[in-house]
């Protein structure tokens, strides 16, 4: 049970990392050109 609850925050902190990374690098200009059509 305890090693759920670290693979679970191990997660967790990396789907935050990965966020982080997508907005800094700036989002992607084809799906705003997609939303706009």
């Amino acid at each position: 049970m305890c090693r759920m609850r670290r693979v679970r925050r191990l997660i967790a902190s990396w789907n935050g990392r990965l966020a982080v990374t997508v907005a800094v690098h700036a989002p992607r200009p084809d799906r705003l050109r997609v939303r706009g059509r």
